[in-house]
This record gives C-alpha cells, sequence and structure tokens, in this order.
C-alpha cells in the first residue's frame, strides 16, 4: 500500500490537471516581540519583526496540489486592490494557472491577518466581504470550467470557506 502511494506521488500526480474554484483568500502574519504595556491602554505593545504574505483559502489549495507536482488551475474573485495583486503575485511564483480568476475593482479581496507576538497569536483581523458572484461571473466561470474539462482537467476542487464564491450555480 505504501509503494502505491509512494508510486502515485513520484509518477501519477505530476500528470494530474486540476480546477480548483472557490473563495481566494490571502492570509498575512505579522510578527514581533511583546516586552511591555501600552501606557495608553492595557494592552501589549508589540515590536514587529517580520511580516510575510501567504496565500488562502481556494488559493492556498491550488498552492497545495501545485507543490505536489499537479497542473492547477484556479477559479474565483479577487478585488483591484494591494491584496488582490499579492495573491496574483504568489499565485504566478506557484505555478498556478490563474485564468479562472476575476478580479473586480468594487469587491475587496478577503484578507486574515494575524498578529504574533513571540509566536504566540494576540489577534486576528478579518478584511472582507461575502457576496454571491453575479451572473456574469459565474457564466464565465462555468465557460471556462467547460473548456479546462474538454481539453485536459481530469479532477475538480470545491473550496467553499463560506464567502459566498461557492454557490447553487457553480455546484
Amino acid at each position: 500500500m505504501r509503494q502505491e502511494g509512494e508510486r502515485f506521488l513520484k509518477e501519477q500526480i505530476t500528470r494530474m490537471h486540476v480546477a480548483v474554484i472557490g473563495d481566494i483568500m490571502l492570509d498575512k502574519y505579522i510578527s514581533g516581540q511583546v516586552s511591555r504595556i501600552s501606557p495608553e491602554a492595557p494592552v501589549p505593545v508589540n515590536l514587529v519583526r517580520t511580516e510575510r504574505s501567504v496565500l488562502g483559502g481556494a488559493a492556498n489549495t491550488a498552492h497545495n496540489l501545485a507543490a505536489l507536482g499537479c497542473h492547477v488551475y484556479i477559479a474565483g474573485v479577487t478585488g483591484a486592490d494591494d491584496s488582490g495583486s499579492e495573491v496574483s503575485a504568489l499565485l504566478s511564483d506557484a505555478q498556478v494557472d490563474k485564468s479562472g480568476v476575476f478580479t473586480l475593482a468594487e469587491y475587496k479581496t478577503t484578507t486574515k491577518v494575524r498578529i504574533l507576538g513571540a509566536r504566540q497569536q494576540m489577534m486576528r483581523l478579518d478584511f472582507e466581504e461575502r457576496r454571491n458572484p453575479d451572473d456574469k461571473v459565474c457564466g464565465y466561470i462555468l465557460k471556462w470550467l467547460d473548456q479546462l474539462l474538454q481539453q485536459r482537467v481530469g479532477s475538480i476542487v470545491l473550496s467553499d470557506y463560506g464567502k459566498g464564491m461557492i454557490t447553487e450555480q457553480l455546484t
């Protein structure tokens, strides 16, 4: 059984073409050192040392599949904002085909910011806009998916985080 799994990971997975559809997010981590309490309010002061951004939600699923060697295509919605630009760059770095990603000027890219002090999560800030895609976006994604299914995609992953992307029309 183990040998079959190893053979799958070494030989077969690199031939797989997978479409991921879902809630695309950006996860940010701000890490620092806490050594005192603020004189303005009884809260810790976090002296920031590092900041990093990684793909979240459906984008994280796509990234993980690509890291395993799959050919990955993603569909979803991002905003025309800084977080959307970061997501786009990170997807490119991960070699994920983002031809199914819709960038909407009036949409805010879902972003989760985690504040860490001494490796302990102190707070999480969520920036999000829960809404369903309109008929135009759904139609585009269904056409995109149909073309991929005709050409090469053998698997579809629906990555639903309850932000509105996965609707009855898309399932």
